[in-house]
C-alpha cells in the first residue's frame, strides 16, 4: 500500500532526476510511493524500484496522431486514465509532477470540495503554464481557481513563483520552493574515469562539454558558431540529441571529426561531467519557461567544480555569480560576438573559476537533502 501517489508524464522514468530524487527521499523517510507515469515509448508496464510501484501507462490516441498532435484526444483520455488510477489507489496524497494534467488537477479540485474525507494534492511546478494558458480567460480562471485550492504549491524557484503569482494573481495555502539541487551522493562521489571511448576519440585534448539537447531552442547553433574558432585546441562533447539543423551545418562545415556526441543514463553523466574543461548552458529567451528555467545541468555541472558559460536567464544568473561559477551572458547566447569575448575569458581564467567552486563548497548547503526535509515537515502537515 503506498502512501503517495506520484502523477507524470515524462521522457523515461530513470532520467527524470527530479522525479527519482522525490521518491528516493521519501522512501528514506519509510514513505513508500506509487508512480503512475506516461512515458515517451508509450508502453503499458508494471515493475518495482524497491518498495515503490511504477505504473506505466499507455494512450491509444498516440496510434493516430503524432507528436503535438491531436490534443483534443490525448488530454481526456490521460484525465480520464489517471482519475481511474486515482479513485483506485489507497494513498492520501497525490503529488502532480508536471503541467500535463490540468484537466485532472481541475476535476479532483472540484471534487474535493465535496467531499468530507479526501485526498490532499501537492502540485510540484516543474514547467511554467503554456503561454496560450495565461492569456485565455477561461484557462486563465481555471489555473487560478487550481492553484488557489491545491493544499501545496511547490516551485522550482523564486523567479518562477514571482512570474506565477503575477500572472495568476491566486492565493496560496501553502508553497516551498524547491530548487533542482543535486543529491549529496552525486556531489561526494569519487572523480570519475574518462570513458575509454571518448578518451580514445580525444586524442589527448581537453573538452568542453554540452548536456542535453543541441537544437535551435537552445542557441546550440551560436555556441557551435563560435566554439569551431578553437577546433584544433579542443573538442565538443555533446550529451543528448543533435536537431538536423544542426547536423546539417556540421556536415557542410567538416565538424565531424570536433564533435562527439551519445546518449548515456543519468547516472553515467557524471564520467563525462568530471573530466570536462569547462561547459556551456544556454536557453533560448522565447518563452517565460526557458527565461526562468533553473536546470538540472546547473547543479549537475557545478557540483562537480566544472565552470560554466550561461545566458542571462534569472536564475542561472544569480547563482553563477554568486559563486562566481563562471560567466554570464549579457543576453541568451545568440549573439556570437559576447560567445566569442566569453570563450576567450574562460579559456583564460579556467582555473580561477575551479578554484572558486571548491571553495564555495555547495555539497551540504545546496543539496537536495537540504531542502526536502522542509518538504517532509509540510507533507505530515496537511
Amino acid at each position: 500500500m503506498a502512501d503517495i501517489l506520484h502523477i507524470i508524464k515524462t521522457n523515461y522514468y530513470k532520467n527524470d532526476s527530479r522525479l527519482t530524487k522525490w521518491v528516493d527521499s521519501l522512501s528514506m523517510e519509510n514513505l513508500k510511493s506509487e508512480v503512475f507515469i506516461l512515458q515517451d515509448n508509450n508502453k503499458q508496464k508494471k515493475w518495482k524500484e524497491g518498495d515503490n510501484k511504477i505504473i506505466a501507462t499507455r494512450l491509444h490516441s498516440r496510434k493516430y496522431f503524432k507528436q503535438r498532435k491531436g490534443y483534443l484526444f490525448k488530454v481526456p483520455e490521460l484525465a480520464l486514465r489517471t482519475i481511474k488510477q486515482i479513485n483506485s489507489s489507497n494513498a492520501s496524497l497525490i503529488v502532480f509532477h508536471d503541467m500535463q494534467q490540468i484537466l485532472t488537477l481541475f476535476y479532483f479540485c472540484l471534487v474535493n470540495r465535496q467531499k468530507t474525507k479526501r485526498k490532499k494534492i501537492v502540485w510540484d511546478l516543474h514547467e511554467l503554464p503554456h503561454e496560450v494558458l495565461t492569456k485565455n480567460y477561461f484557462s486563465r480562471k481555471i489555473i487560478r481557481f487550481i492553484l488557489s485550492t491545491v493544499d501545496l504549491l511547490i516551485y522550482t524557484n523564486i523567479e518562477r513563483r514571482e512570474y506565477i503569482l503575477q500572472k495568476f494573481r491566486h492565493s496560496e495555502k501553502r508553497f516551498l520552493v524547491l530548487n533542482n539541487y543535486t543529491d549529496q551522493s552525486y556531489s561526494k562521489t569519487s572523480r570519475a574515469a574518462v570513458p575509454t571511448k571518448l578518451e580514445n576519440w580525444l586524442d589527448n585534448r581537453r573538452y568542453i562539454l554540452w548536456l542535453g539537447n543541441a537544437g535551435i531552442n537552445r542557441n546550440f547553433l551560436f555556441a557551435l558558431k563560435s566554439l569551431k574558432e578553437y577546433s584544433d585546441k579542443f573538442k565538443l562533447v555533446v550529451l543528448g540529441n543533435i536537431e538536423p539543423e544542426i547536423r546539417d551545418y556540421i556536415i557542410k562545415n567538416n565538424l565531424q571529426e570536433f564533435i562527439f556526441s551519445t546518449f548515456v543514463p543519468q547516472d553515467e553523466m557524471i564520467n563525462y561531467i568530471d573530466n570536462a574543461f569547462f561547459s556551456i548552458v544556454l536557453y533560448k529567451n522565447s518563452s517565460p519557461n526557458n527565461f526562468y528555467c533553473e536546470p538540472n545541468r546547473l547543479y549537475q555541472l557545478t557540483a562537480r567544480e566544472v565552470p560554466i558559460i550561461c545566458g542571462n536567464n534569472p536564475p542561472m544568473k544569480s547563482f553563477v555569480q554568486e559563486f562566481k561559477a563562471g560567466i554570464v551572458l549579457p543576453d541568451d547566447g545568440s549573439n556570437i560576438d559576447n560567445l566569442r569575448v566569453a570563450l576567450k575569458k574562460m579559456i583564460k581564467y579556467q582555473n580561477q573559476f575551479v578554484g572558486n567552486l571548491e571553495k564555495a563548497d555547495i555539497t551540504d548547503s545546496h543539496s537536495w537533502e537540504s531542502q526536502f526535509s522542509k518538504v517532509i515537515k509540510t507533507l505530515k502537515e496537511l
